[in-house]
Protein backbone atom coordinates (compact mmCIF):
# COMPACT_ATOMS: atom_id res chain seq x y z
CA UNK A 1 0.00 0.00 0.00
CA UNK A 2 1.05 3.58 -0.87
CA UNK A 3 -0.37 4.56 2.31
CA UNK A 4 2.36 2.58 4.27
CA UNK A 5 4.65 4.78 2.80
CA UNK A 6 3.16 8.18 4.42
CA UNK A 7 4.92 6.73 7.61
CA UNK A 8 7.82 8.61 6.93
CA UNK A 9 5.88 11.59 7.06
CA UNK A 10 4.24 11.84 10.45
CA UNK A 11 5.28 13.03 13.54
CA UNK A 12 6.81 11.43 16.81
CA UNK A 13 3.84 12.00 18.55
CA UNK A 14 1.27 10.81 16.05
CA UNK A 15 3.75 7.99 15.50
CA UNK A 16 3.00 7.00 19.64
CA UNK A 17 -0.47 7.71 18.97
CA UNK A 18 -0.31 5.05 16.41
CA UNK A 19 1.33 2.65 18.53
CA UNK A 20 -1.15 3.37 21.09
CA UNK A 21 -3.95 2.61 19.13
CA UNK A 22 -2.66 -0.65 18.00
CA UNK A 23 -2.42 -1.48 21.84
CA UNK A 24 -6.24 -0.65 21.77
CA UNK A 25 -7.19 -2.88 18.98
CA UNK A 26 -5.57 -6.06 20.85
CA UNK A 27 -7.15 -4.44 24.38
CA UNK A 28 -10.42 -4.74 22.23
CA UNK A 29 -9.94 -8.13 20.65
CA UNK A 30 -9.34 -9.39 23.69
CA UNK A 31 -12.32 -8.34 25.60
CA UNK A 32 -13.89 -9.81 22.81
CA UNK A 33 -12.70 -13.72 23.34
CA UNK A 34 -13.69 -13.20 26.84
CA UNK A 35 -16.78 -11.56 26.16
CA UNK A 36 -17.37 -15.00 24.03
CA UNK A 37 -15.79 -16.94 26.69
CA UNK A 38 -17.79 -15.70 29.36
CA UNK A 39 -20.93 -17.24 28.21
CA UNK A 40 -19.49 -21.23 28.55
CA UNK A 41 -20.16 -20.46 32.18
CA UNK A 42 -23.86 -19.22 31.74
CA UNK A 43 -24.57 -21.88 29.31
CA UNK A 44 -23.79 -24.28 31.69
CA UNK A 45 -25.87 -23.12 34.64
CA UNK A 46 -28.77 -23.19 31.61
CA UNK A 47 -28.33 -26.74 30.74
CA UNK A 48 -28.08 -27.83 34.58
CA UNK A 49 -31.04 -26.54 36.05
CA UNK A 50 -31.04 -29.36 38.14
CA UNK A 51 -28.53 -28.51 40.17
CA UNK A 52 -26.36 -31.53 39.22
CA UNK A 53 -22.93 -31.22 37.91
CA UNK A 54 -22.37 -27.63 38.65
CA UNK A 55 -19.33 -28.06 40.67
CA UNK A 56 -17.24 -27.32 37.99
CA UNK A 57 -18.82 -23.66 37.60
CA UNK A 58 -18.95 -22.79 41.06
CA UNK A 59 -15.06 -23.47 41.28
CA UNK A 60 -14.99 -20.97 37.80
CA UNK A 61 -16.24 -18.41 40.07
CA UNK A 62 -14.34 -19.61 43.28
CA UNK A 63 -12.47 -16.07 43.57
CA UNK A 64 -15.91 -14.36 43.92
CA UNK A 65 -16.45 -16.36 47.10
CA UNK A 66 -14.13 -14.13 49.58
CA UNK A 67 -16.67 -11.39 48.76
CA UNK A 68 -19.71 -13.26 49.03
CA UNK A 69 -21.43 -16.85 49.17
CA UNK A 70 -22.33 -18.42 45.51
CA UNK A 71 -24.26 -21.30 45.32
CA UNK A 72 -26.46 -23.36 43.24
CA UNK A 73 -29.52 -20.96 44.28
CA UNK A 74 -27.65 -17.65 43.10
CA UNK A 75 -25.26 -18.99 40.70
CA UNK A 76 -27.70 -18.34 37.54
CA UNK A 77 -27.88 -14.45 38.64
CA UNK A 78 -23.56 -14.68 39.21
CA UNK A 79 -23.18 -15.78 35.85
CA UNK A 80 -25.54 -13.51 34.45
CA UNK A 81 -24.14 -10.16 35.58
CA UNK A 82 -20.58 -11.59 34.97
CA UNK A 83 -21.39 -12.37 31.56
CA UNK A 84 -23.47 -8.60 31.24
CA UNK A 85 -20.58 -6.55 32.52
CA UNK A 86 -18.15 -8.05 30.30
CA UNK A 87 -20.06 -7.51 27.39
CA UNK A 88 -20.78 -3.91 28.08
CA UNK A 89 -17.08 -3.35 29.12
CA UNK A 90 -16.13 -4.91 25.83
CA UNK A 91 -18.39 -2.59 24.03
CA UNK A 92 -17.36 0.29 26.04
CA UNK A 93 -13.56 -0.16 24.64
CA UNK A 94 -14.46 -0.66 21.30
CA UNK A 95 -16.28 2.90 20.90
CA UNK A 96 -13.59 4.52 22.41
CA UNK A 97 -11.36 2.14 20.53
CA UNK A 98 -13.58 3.57 17.66
CA UNK A 99 -13.15 7.22 18.45
CA UNK A 100 -9.76 7.05 19.51
CA UNK A 101 -8.84 5.82 16.01
CA UNK A 102 -11.09 8.51 14.24
CA UNK A 103 -9.44 10.93 16.46
CA UNK A 104 -5.59 10.33 15.52
CA UNK A 105 -6.96 10.25 11.50
CA UNK A 106 -8.25 13.81 12.07
CA UNK A 107 -4.31 14.42 13.21
CA UNK A 108 -2.68 12.68 10.69
CA UNK A 109 -5.08 14.06 8.25
CA UNK A 110 -4.19 17.42 8.81
CA UNK A 111 -0.59 16.81 9.62
CA UNK A 112 -0.41 15.51 5.94
CA UNK A 113 -2.64 18.51 4.71
CA UNK A 114 -0.91 20.83 6.79
CA UNK A 115 2.90 19.43 5.30
CA UNK A 116 0.97 19.63 1.42
CA UNK A 117 0.48 23.22 2.00
CA UNK A 118 3.57 23.98 2.88
CA UNK A 119 5.01 22.83 -0.17
CA UNK A 120 2.58 24.08 -2.19
CA UNK A 121 2.65 27.82 -1.22
CA UNK A 122 5.88 28.10 1.26
CA UNK A 123 8.37 27.78 -1.92
CA UNK A 124 9.55 30.55 -4.42
CA UNK A 125 7.04 32.30 -5.76
CA UNK A 126 8.22 31.23 -9.54
CA UNK A 127 7.68 27.56 -8.87
CA UNK A 128 4.05 28.84 -7.24
CA UNK A 129 2.93 31.07 -10.57
CA UNK A 130 4.11 27.33 -12.20
CA UNK A 131 1.44 25.27 -10.18
CA UNK A 132 -1.98 24.30 -11.48
CA UNK A 133 -4.74 26.12 -9.57
CA UNK A 134 -7.27 22.91 -10.02
CA UNK A 135 -4.69 20.02 -9.28
CA UNK A 136 -3.72 21.81 -6.26
CA UNK A 137 -7.76 22.44 -4.89
CA UNK A 138 -7.46 19.08 -5.45
CA UNK A 139 -4.86 17.63 -3.62
CA UNK A 140 -5.36 19.78 -0.41
CA UNK A 141 -9.11 19.10 -0.44
CA UNK A 142 -10.04 15.97 -2.35
CA UNK A 143 -6.49 14.02 -2.40
CA UNK A 144 -6.05 14.62 1.10
CA UNK A 145 -9.50 13.12 2.32
CA UNK A 146 -9.44 10.38 0.16
CA UNK A 147 -5.93 9.47 2.12
CA UNK A 148 -7.53 10.27 5.53
CA UNK A 149 -10.49 7.78 4.42
CA UNK A 150 -8.23 5.20 3.50
CA UNK A 151 -6.30 5.50 7.00
CA UNK A 152 -9.94 5.16 8.87
CA UNK A 153 -10.11 2.20 6.70
CA UNK A 154 -6.51 0.64 7.78
CA UNK A 155 -6.92 1.79 11.32
CA UNK A 156 -10.72 -0.52 11.28
CA UNK A 157 -8.78 -2.94 9.05
CA UNK A 158 -6.14 -3.99 11.53
CA UNK A 159 -8.72 -4.06 14.42
CA UNK A 160 -10.89 -5.83 12.32
CA UNK A 161 -8.12 -8.41 11.65
CA UNK A 162 -7.23 -8.91 15.44
CA UNK A 163 -10.25 -9.49 16.45
CA UNK A 164 -11.05 -12.51 13.57
CA UNK A 165 -7.85 -14.02 14.53
CA UNK A 166 -8.67 -14.18 18.34
CA UNK A 167 -12.15 -15.59 17.79
CA UNK A 168 -10.74 -18.27 15.02
CA UNK A 169 -9.82 -20.40 17.70
CA UNK A 170 -13.00 -20.35 19.20
CA UNK A 171 -14.84 -21.77 16.42
CA UNK A 172 -12.38 -24.66 16.18
CA UNK A 173 -14.84 -26.39 18.16
CA UNK A 174 -18.12 -24.37 17.29
CA UNK A 175 -20.39 -24.88 14.91
CA UNK A 176 -21.72 -21.07 14.42
CA UNK A 177 -25.58 -21.54 12.85
CA UNK A 178 -27.47 -17.65 11.74
CA UNK A 179 -30.82 -17.36 12.36
CA UNK A 180 -32.88 -15.41 9.93
CA UNK A 181 -35.12 -14.11 12.70
CA UNK A 182 -32.43 -12.80 14.97
CA UNK A 183 -30.61 -10.80 12.38
CA UNK A 184 -33.92 -9.43 11.24
CA UNK A 185 -34.49 -8.10 14.77
CA UNK A 186 -30.97 -7.11 14.89
CA UNK A 187 -31.44 -5.23 11.79
CA UNK A 188 -35.12 -3.36 13.19
CA UNK A 189 -33.12 -2.08 16.43
CA UNK A 190 -30.19 -1.00 14.28
CA UNK A 191 -32.58 1.10 12.45
CA UNK A 192 -34.24 2.49 15.62
CA UNK A 193 -30.83 3.60 16.85
CA UNK A 194 -29.02 4.87 13.94
CA UNK A 195 -32.15 7.56 13.17
CA UNK A 196 -30.66 9.96 14.91
CA UNK A 197 -27.10 9.19 14.01
CA UNK A 198 -28.55 9.73 10.49
CA UNK A 199 -30.50 13.30 11.42
CA UNK A 200 -26.38 14.21 12.75
CA UNK A 201 -25.23 13.55 9.50
CA UNK A 202 -27.27 14.90 7.40
CA UNK A 203 -26.39 17.89 9.63
CA UNK A 204 -22.63 17.22 9.87
CA UNK A 205 -22.61 16.76 5.77
CA UNK A 206 -23.77 20.42 5.20
CA UNK A 207 -20.92 21.78 7.07
CA UNK A 208 -18.38 19.44 5.54
CA UNK A 209 -19.81 20.95 2.62
CA UNK A 210 -19.22 24.58 3.75
CA UNK A 211 -16.24 24.01 5.16
CA UNK A 212 -15.02 22.33 1.45
CA UNK A 213 -16.28 25.27 -0.13
CA UNK A 214 -14.15 27.47 2.25
CA UNK A 215 -11.28 25.83 1.84
CA UNK A 216 -10.97 25.93 -1.87
CA UNK A 217 -12.26 29.84 -2.30
CA UNK A 218 -9.19 30.12 0.38
CA UNK A 219 -6.69 28.71 -2.11
CA UNK A 220 -8.05 30.54 -4.98
CA UNK A 221 -7.51 33.63 -2.96
CA UNK A 222 -4.00 33.10 -1.75
CA UNK A 223 -3.48 32.31 -5.69
CA UNK A 224 -4.83 35.80 -6.64
CA UNK A 225 -2.63 37.46 -4.18
CA UNK A 226 0.43 35.27 -4.11
CA UNK A 227 2.64 38.29 -4.52
CA UNK A 228 1.80 40.01 -1.26
CA UNK A 229 2.21 36.56 0.71
CA UNK A 230 5.70 37.22 -0.59
CA UNK A 231 6.24 40.45 -0.20
CA UNK A 232 4.96 41.63 2.79
CA UNK A 233 6.55 37.87 4.11
CA UNK A 234 2.72 36.99 5.45
CA UNK A 235 2.63 33.68 4.64
CA UNK A 236 2.16 32.75 8.36
CA UNK A 237 -1.27 34.89 8.90
CA UNK A 238 -2.88 33.16 5.52
CA UNK A 239 -1.05 30.00 6.30
CA UNK A 240 -2.82 30.03 10.13
CA UNK A 241 -6.02 31.19 8.08
CA UNK A 242 -6.32 28.05 6.05
CA UNK A 243 -5.48 25.54 8.63
CA UNK A 244 -8.07 26.90 10.69
CA UNK A 245 -10.61 25.91 8.09
CA UNK A 246 -8.65 22.70 7.44
CA UNK A 247 -8.92 21.51 11.39
CA UNK A 248 -12.66 22.38 11.12
CA UNK A 249 -13.04 19.47 8.12
CA UNK A 250 -10.68 16.96 9.33
CA UNK A 251 -12.62 16.90 13.19
CA UNK A 252 -15.91 17.41 11.32
CA UNK A 253 -15.09 13.83 9.20
CA UNK A 254 -13.41 12.07 12.21
CA UNK A 255 -17.24 13.24 13.80
CA UNK A 256 -18.86 12.17 11.12
CA UNK A 257 -17.32 8.73 11.27
CA UNK A 258 -18.19 7.72 14.11
CA UNK A 259 -21.84 9.00 14.27
CA UNK A 260 -22.05 6.06 11.39
CA UNK A 261 -20.67 3.32 12.88
CA UNK A 262 -21.17 3.40 16.71
CA UNK A 263 -24.80 2.14 16.44
CA UNK A 264 -24.21 -0.93 15.37
CA UNK A 265 -21.40 -1.60 18.92
CA UNK A 266 -24.59 0.00 20.69
CA UNK A 267 -26.99 -2.63 19.39
CA UNK A 268 -24.57 -5.83 19.68
CA UNK A 269 -24.18 -4.68 23.48
CA UNK A 270 -28.10 -4.24 24.25
CA UNK A 271 -29.07 -7.28 21.73
CA UNK A 272 -26.77 -9.79 23.91
CA UNK A 273 -27.93 -8.42 27.08
CA UNK A 274 -31.62 -8.62 25.99
CA UNK A 275 -31.22 -12.53 24.66
CA UNK A 276 -29.61 -13.22 27.71
CA UNK A 277 -32.14 -12.32 29.75
CA UNK A 278 -34.63 -13.79 27.46
CA UNK A 279 -32.79 -17.03 27.83
CA UNK A 280 -32.44 -16.85 31.83
CA UNK A 281 -36.39 -16.07 31.28
CA UNK A 282 -37.57 -18.82 28.98
CA UNK A 283 -35.26 -21.13 31.36
CA UNK A 284 -37.24 -20.35 33.89
CA UNK A 285 -40.22 -20.92 32.74
CA UNK A 286 -39.74 -23.60 30.47
CA UNK A 287 -37.06 -26.04 31.59
CA UNK A 288 -37.18 -28.12 28.80
CA UNK A 289 -36.21 -25.76 26.38
CA UNK A 290 -32.85 -27.57 25.68
CA UNK A 291 -32.31 -26.27 22.16
CA UNK A 292 -32.15 -22.25 23.55
CA UNK A 293 -28.26 -22.57 24.79
CA UNK A 294 -26.91 -24.04 20.98
CA UNK A 295 -29.02 -21.41 19.57
CA UNK A 296 -27.63 -18.63 21.52
CA UNK A 297 -23.56 -19.59 21.30
CA UNK A 298 -24.26 -19.53 17.76
CA UNK A 299 -25.25 -16.31 17.59
CA UNK A 300 -22.73 -15.00 20.04
CA UNK A 301 -19.94 -16.56 18.08
CA UNK A 302 -21.05 -15.82 14.37
CA UNK A 303 -23.38 -13.23 14.15
CA UNK A 304 -21.95 -10.61 16.74
CA UNK A 305 -18.36 -11.23 16.61
CA UNK A 306 -16.81 -13.40 13.77
CA UNK A 307 -18.43 -12.71 10.60
CA UNK A 308 -18.58 -8.82 10.90
CA UNK A 309 -14.94 -8.84 11.92
CA UNK A 310 -14.47 -10.97 8.71
CA UNK A 311 -16.29 -8.50 6.42
CA UNK A 312 -14.82 -5.53 7.55
CA UNK A 313 -11.63 -7.25 6.44
CA UNK A 314 -12.79 -7.69 2.84
CA UNK A 315 -14.21 -4.09 3.19
CA UNK A 316 -11.50 -1.69 4.02
CA UNK A 317 -8.87 -3.49 2.36
CA UNK A 318 -11.05 -2.61 -0.53
CA UNK A 319 -11.66 0.89 0.22
CA UNK A 320 -7.33 1.34 0.69
CA UNK A 321 -7.10 -0.34 -2.89
CA UNK A 322 -9.94 1.96 -4.12
CA UNK A 323 -7.97 5.43 -3.06
CA UNK A 324 -4.38 4.06 -3.70
CA UNK A 325 -4.22 6.19 -6.79
CA UNK A 326 -5.00 9.16 -4.23
CA UNK A 327 -2.69 8.50 -1.50
CA UNK A 328 0.26 8.09 -4.17
CA UNK A 329 -0.53 11.43 -5.40
CA UNK A 330 0.42 13.22 -1.89
CA UNK A 331 3.07 10.92 -1.25
CA UNK A 332 4.51 12.24 -4.52
CA UNK A 333 3.57 16.05 -3.54
CA UNK A 334 5.48 15.45 -0.49
CA UNK A 335 8.27 13.71 -1.29
CA UNK A 336 9.20 15.88 -4.52
CA UNK A 337 12.75 17.82 -4.08
CA UNK A 338 12.13 21.66 -4.01
CA UNK A 339 14.64 24.64 -4.13
CA UNK A 340 13.11 26.57 -1.36
CA UNK A 341 14.33 30.13 -0.80
CA UNK A 342 15.98 29.69 2.78
CA UNK A 343 14.99 33.42 4.01
CA UNK A 344 13.42 36.56 2.30
CA UNK A 345 15.79 39.27 3.08
CA UNK A 346 13.78 42.83 2.88
CA UNK A 347 15.53 45.86 2.23
CA UNK A 348 14.01 48.83 3.31
CA UNK A 349 15.17 51.35 1.02
CA UNK A 350 14.05 54.60 2.52
CA UNK A 351 16.66 56.60 1.02
CA UNK A 352 15.76 54.93 -2.26
CA UNK A 353 16.21 57.97 -5.09
CA UNK A 354 16.13 56.29 -8.41
CA UNK A 355 14.96 53.17 -10.40
CA UNK A 356 16.63 52.14 -13.35
CA UNK A 357 15.86 49.87 -15.81
CA UNK A 358 18.72 49.09 -17.72
CA UNK A 359 18.18 46.86 -21.09
CA UNK A 360 15.56 44.23 -19.51
CA UNK A 361 14.48 41.81 -21.82
CA UNK A 362 11.82 39.14 -19.88
CA UNK A 363 9.92 35.83 -21.29
CA UNK A 364 8.45 33.02 -19.58
CA UNK A 365 10.26 30.75 -21.92
CA UNK A 366 13.78 31.25 -21.42
CA UNK A 367 14.10 30.82 -25.20
CA UNK A 368 14.86 33.31 -28.27
CA UNK A 369 14.36 37.03 -28.02
CA UNK A 370 11.08 36.85 -29.90
CA UNK A 371 9.42 35.45 -27.08
CA UNK A 372 10.20 38.39 -25.30
CA UNK A 373 7.42 40.11 -23.24
CA UNK A 374 9.54 42.83 -22.38
CA UNK A 375 12.49 43.69 -25.60
CA UNK A 376 15.26 46.33 -24.24
CA UNK A 377 13.17 48.52 -22.09
CA UNK A 378 15.61 51.30 -20.22
CA UNK A 379 14.35 53.78 -18.57
CA UNK A 380 15.24 55.81 -15.11
CA UNK A 381 12.24 56.81 -13.31
CA UNK A 382 13.13 59.39 -10.15
CA UNK A 383 11.77 60.04 -6.64
CA UNK A 384 8.40 61.76 -6.64
CA UNK A 385 7.56 59.77 -10.09
CA UNK A 386 3.98 58.51 -10.45
CA UNK A 387 3.76 55.94 -13.25
CA UNK A 388 0.62 54.43 -15.32
CA UNK A 389 0.90 50.66 -17.01
CA UNK A 390 -1.06 50.51 -19.62
CA UNK A 391 -2.06 47.84 -22.86
CA UNK A 392 -3.97 44.82 -23.82
CA UNK A 393 -4.68 42.09 -21.23
CA UNK A 394 -2.29 39.40 -20.86
CA UNK A 395 0.69 41.53 -22.85
CA UNK A 396 3.27 41.42 -19.83
CA UNK A 397 1.66 44.72 -17.84
CA UNK A 398 1.64 42.83 -14.60
CA UNK A 399 5.18 40.97 -15.05
CA UNK A 400 7.21 44.38 -14.88
CA UNK A 401 5.41 44.98 -11.26
CA UNK A 402 6.85 41.66 -10.76
CA UNK A 403 10.29 42.62 -12.00
CA UNK A 404 10.09 46.37 -10.06
CA UNK A 405 9.41 43.87 -6.64
CA UNK A 406 11.93 41.43 -7.27
CA UNK A 407 9.70 38.55 -7.56
CA UNK A 408 10.55 38.07 -10.94
CA UNK A 409 14.00 37.88 -12.20
CA UNK A 410 15.05 39.62 -15.50
CA UNK A 411 16.65 37.14 -18.34
CA UNK A 412 18.47 40.00 -19.40
CA UNK A 413 19.71 43.74 -17.90
CA UNK A 414 19.14 44.56 -14.80
CA UNK A 415 16.67 47.14 -12.32
CA UNK A 416 19.01 48.93 -10.01
CA UNK A 417 17.17 50.51 -6.92
CA UNK A 418 20.22 53.54 -6.37
CA UNK A 419 19.89 56.31 -3.15
CA UNK A 420 22.30 59.31 -2.49
CA UNK A 421 25.15 60.15 -5.06
CA UNK A 422 23.94 56.92 -7.21
CA UNK A 423 24.83 54.10 -5.06
CA UNK A 424 23.27 50.87 -5.48
CA UNK A 425 21.13 49.71 -2.84
CA UNK A 426 19.24 46.98 -4.67
CA UNK A 427 19.88 45.33 -8.19
CA UNK A 428 17.70 42.98 -9.76
CA UNK A 429 19.49 40.87 -12.52
CA UNK A 430 19.77 37.74 -13.95
CA UNK A 431 19.11 34.76 -11.83
CA UNK A 432 22.19 32.99 -10.73
CA UNK A 433 22.58 29.99 -8.64
CA UNK A 434 23.85 30.82 -5.10
CA UNK A 435 24.56 28.31 -2.35
CA UNK A 436 22.20 30.29 0.31
CA UNK A 437 19.44 30.56 -1.60
CA UNK A 438 18.64 33.96 -0.06
CA UNK A 439 16.31 36.44 -1.92
CA UNK A 440 16.79 39.95 -1.59
CA UNK A 441 13.17 42.07 -2.57
CA UNK A 442 12.44 45.84 -1.99
CA UNK A 443 10.28 47.08 0.56
CA UNK A 444 7.27 47.32 -1.52
CA UNK A 445 3.74 47.59 -1.41
CA UNK A 446 1.08 45.39 -3.58
CA UNK A 447 -2.16 45.75 -4.21
CA UNK A 448 -3.84 42.80 -6.87
CA UNK A 449 -7.04 43.18 -8.88
CA UNK A 450 -8.60 40.13 -6.41
CA UNK A 451 -7.56 40.31 -2.91
CA UNK A 452 -8.12 37.87 0.52
CA UNK A 453 -10.41 38.29 3.77
CA UNK A 454 -9.31 36.36 6.22
CA UNK A 455 -11.49 35.13 8.78
CA UNK A 456 -10.34 37.37 11.79
CA UNK A 457 -11.32 40.79 12.65
CA UNK A 458 -11.15 44.12 10.52
CA UNK A 459 -7.58 45.28 12.36
CA UNK A 460 -5.96 42.00 11.56
CA UNK A 461 -6.88 42.21 7.89
CA UNK A 462 -5.34 45.70 6.94
CA UNK A 463 -2.59 45.00 9.27
CA UNK A 464 -1.09 41.79 7.82
CA UNK A 465 1.05 43.41 5.62
CA UNK A 466 3.08 43.30 8.53
CA UNK A 467 2.13 40.01 10.23
CA UNK A 468 5.34 40.14 12.17
CA UNK A 469 4.96 43.73 14.56
CA UNK A 470 2.48 44.57 16.92
CA UNK A 471 -0.24 46.91 15.55
CA UNK A 472 0.20 50.16 15.20
CA UNK A 473 -3.07 51.92 15.92
CA UNK A 474 -2.68 55.22 14.58
CA UNK A 475 -1.46 54.20 10.55
CA UNK A 476 -4.07 51.68 11.15
CA UNK A 477 -6.36 54.20 11.57
CA UNK A 478 -4.82 56.79 8.92
CA UNK A 479 -4.46 53.75 6.61
CA UNK A 480 -8.14 53.33 6.76
CA UNK A 481 -8.67 56.93 6.13
CA UNK A 482 -6.47 56.87 2.58
CA UNK A 483 -8.81 53.70 1.78
CA UNK A 484 -12.05 55.42 2.72
CA UNK A 485 -12.82 52.51 4.70
CA UNK A 486 -13.26 54.69 8.20
CA UNK A 487 -17.08 55.32 7.60
CA UNK A 488 -17.75 51.77 7.01
CA UNK A 489 -15.32 50.79 9.67
CA UNK A 490 -17.47 53.05 12.38
CA UNK A 491 -20.31 51.38 11.33
CA UNK A 492 -19.23 47.95 12.28
CA UNK A 493 -20.04 46.44 15.14
CA UNK A 494 -16.92 46.81 17.40
CA UNK A 495 -14.88 48.99 14.89
CA UNK A 496 -11.66 47.22 14.04
CA UNK A 497 -12.47 43.90 15.85
CA UNK A 498 -15.49 43.27 13.67
CA UNK A 499 -14.93 39.71 11.94
CA UNK A 500 -17.02 40.55 8.57
CA UNK A 501 -16.51 36.03 7.73
CA UNK A 502 -17.63 34.86 11.15
CA UNK A 503 -20.52 37.74 11.09
CA UNK A 504 -21.53 36.41 7.97
CA UNK A 505 -21.20 39.81 6.91
CA UNK A 506 -20.69 39.52 3.05
CA UNK A 507 -17.91 42.72 1.67
CA UNK A 508 -18.58 43.89 -1.24
CA UNK A 509 -15.97 43.63 -4.35
CA UNK A 510 -15.37 47.60 -3.89
CA UNK A 511 -15.06 47.17 0.10
CA UNK A 512 -12.62 44.36 -0.28
CA UNK A 513 -10.53 46.26 -2.79
CA UNK A 514 -10.55 49.19 -0.40
CA UNK A 515 -9.59 46.89 2.17
CA UNK A 516 -6.41 45.90 0.22
CA UNK A 517 -5.85 49.38 -0.38
CA UNK A 518 -6.00 50.08 3.12
CA UNK A 519 -3.76 47.33 3.86
CA UNK A 520 -0.88 48.14 1.53
CA UNK A 521 -0.89 51.53 2.75
CA UNK A 522 -0.13 50.02 6.38
CA UNK A 523 2.68 48.99 5.66
CA UNK A 524 4.03 52.15 5.25
CA UNK A 525 6.43 50.92 1.58
CA UNK A 526 7.95 54.00 -0.24
CA UNK A 527 7.34 51.82 -3.33
CA UNK A 528 3.73 51.00 -4.08
CA UNK A 529 2.43 48.52 -7.08
CA UNK A 530 -1.40 48.63 -8.25
CA UNK A 531 -2.77 46.35 -10.15
CA UNK A 532 -5.85 47.59 -11.05
CA UNK A 533 -6.34 48.34 -8.03
CA UNK A 534 -9.85 50.37 -8.13
CA UNK A 535 -11.22 48.37 -11.52
CA UNK A 536 -14.20 47.21 -8.70
CA UNK A 537 -14.59 50.48 -7.35
CA UNK A 538 -16.95 53.86 -9.06
CA UNK A 539 -15.27 56.59 -10.68
CA UNK A 540 -15.94 58.87 -8.37
CA UNK A 541 -14.29 56.73 -5.39
CA UNK A 542 -11.72 55.78 -7.45
CA UNK A 543 -10.45 59.42 -7.86
CA UNK A 544 -10.73 60.56 -4.60
CA UNK A 545 -8.70 57.22 -3.33
CA UNK A 546 -6.43 57.90 -5.99
CA UNK A 547 -5.72 61.37 -5.17
CA UNK A 548 -5.46 60.16 -1.58
CA UNK A 549 -2.79 57.63 -2.36
CA UNK A 550 -1.06 60.32 -4.38
CA UNK A 551 -0.33 62.51 -1.55
CA UNK A 552 1.55 60.59 0.62
CA UNK A 553 5.14 61.86 0.87
CA UNK A 554 6.36 58.52 2.35
CA UNK A 555 5.13 56.85 -1.07
CA UNK A 556 8.19 57.65 -2.78
CA UNK A 557 7.05 55.55 -6.21
CA UNK A 558 3.85 54.42 -7.67
CA UNK A 559 3.45 51.87 -10.49
CA UNK A 560 0.04 51.08 -11.53
CA UNK A 561 -1.52 48.23 -13.65
CA UNK A 562 -4.74 49.95 -14.95
CA UNK A 563 -7.27 49.65 -17.85
CA UNK A 564 -9.27 53.08 -16.85
CA UNK A 565 -8.07 56.07 -18.91
CA UNK A 566 -10.25 58.28 -16.22
CA UNK A 567 -7.11 58.34 -14.15
CA UNK A 568 -4.41 58.65 -16.02
CA UNK A 569 -4.22 62.35 -15.92
CA UNK A 570 -3.15 62.35 -12.44
CA UNK A 571 0.37 60.00 -13.46
CA UNK A 572 3.59 61.86 -14.46
CA UNK A 573 4.78 58.91 -16.73
CA UNK A 574 2.74 56.11 -18.49
CA UNK A 575 4.07 53.06 -20.01
CA UNK A 576 2.41 51.91 -22.90
CA UNK A 577 2.69 47.75 -23.84
CA UNK A 578 2.88 46.69 -27.75
CA UNK A 579 2.32 43.28 -29.14
CA UNK A 580 6.47 43.07 -30.03
CA UNK A 581 7.37 43.59 -26.09
CA UNK A 582 8.93 47.25 -26.99
CA UNK A 583 7.45 49.74 -24.11
CA UNK A 584 6.83 53.28 -24.80
CA UNK A 585 6.70 56.24 -22.11
CA UNK A 586 4.26 59.35 -22.57
CA UNK A 587 5.26 61.96 -20.08
CA UNK A 588 2.37 63.71 -18.56
CA UNK A 589 2.18 67.60 -18.87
Amino acid sequence: FNLLKLRTFLTKKSYKRCILLILLSILTATLDVISVASIIPFLGILLRRDGKDISEILNFFQFFNNIFTINSNNILLVTLSSLSFIIIISSITRVYTLFYANKLVAVIGHELSTLVFNNTFGIDFEYLTKTNLKETTAKLVLYITKTVESLTFLTKLITAILIAFSLSIFLIVTKPIISITILFFLTILYSLVGINARKNMNTLSKEIATGTENQIQTIQDIYSMSRNMYLDNSFSPIAKNYYSYDYKNRRLYALSETLGSYPRFVIEAAAIVLIALIASFLNVFDSENKNLVPFLGAFVFASQRLLPALQQIFANWAGIKANDAFVKSIFETLSKKIVRTSKIQIKDLVSIKKISFKKICFNYLNGASKNNLIQDFTFDFNEGDRVAITGPTGIGKSTLLDLISCLRNPVEGKVDFTGELDKVLLKNEKKSIKSNHEKYIPNCSFVPQFNYVLNDSMEKNISMSLPNKKINYKNLQFAAEVALLSELIENLENNFLFNPKASGYLLSGGQIQRLAIARAIYKMSPILLLDEATSALDQTTAKKIIKNIFALKHIKFIFAVTHSTEILDYFTHIVEFNKNGKLKIIKNN
